[in-house]
């Protein structure tokens, strides 16, 4: 019998959210820290923690062969 396992292959969205948080600040505090780049700072550090995160990630389903 074939059953698919279902793994999650995200960080928990509490903790996805954490890491573009803080790579967002970090941006911000290496720009000088200048006012009115908000949102480019969250899209970039969401773009890069996505991007880091892709060689982990498992988009295939598993089968398990049980007895």
């Amino acid at each position: 019998m074939n059953c698919p396992i279902i793994v999650h292959d995200w960080l928990p969205e509490p903790m996805l959210e954490h890491e573009i948080r803080l790579r967002a600040y970090y941006l911000f505090v290496r720009r000088g820290k200048r006012e009115g780049y908000a949102l480019d700072d969250w899209l970039r550090a969401e773009n890069e923690i996505v991007h880091e995160m892709e060689p982990y990630r498992i988009r295939d389903s598993f089968s398990f062969r049980g007895n």
